[in-house]
């Protein structure tokens, strides 16, 4: 998706935002995909929803460090509750890469 075709620019910051009620149910799988996707220099957001969530997975496939890629909520109702803290470390994640780089 993150390709000429579909708009993509290379200057523009790349980001997924995953959000999952679960886990996966092939851990390996998960994990390789998202080893990928940050090999490919996309910021991965986790977001959990729920008490079902494997947060050690959320962890394994979000971005690092945790506590800016990383976040848990009891119901969908209360994604309302974070969406512009996830929008602030969002932008200001992707804006500090590019500042390094």
């Amino acid at each position: 998706m993150f390709t000429h075709r579909y708009g993509s620019r290379k200057d523009a910051a790349h980001v997924i935002i995953l959000i999952t009620d679960g886990q996966s149910t092939d851990r390996h799988k998960t994990l390789t995909a998202a080893k990928r996707v940050r090999e490919a220099g996309i910021h991965l957001f986790a977001v959990g929803v729920g008490d079902q969530v494997d947060f050690r997975e959320l962890e394994e496939v979000a971005s690092s460090p945790p506590q800016d890629y990383v976040f848990e909520v009891e119901d969908y109702k209360s994604l309302d509750m974070i969406k512009y803290h996830v929008a602030n470390k969002t932008c200001r994640g992707t804006l500090n890469c590019f500042l390094k780089g």
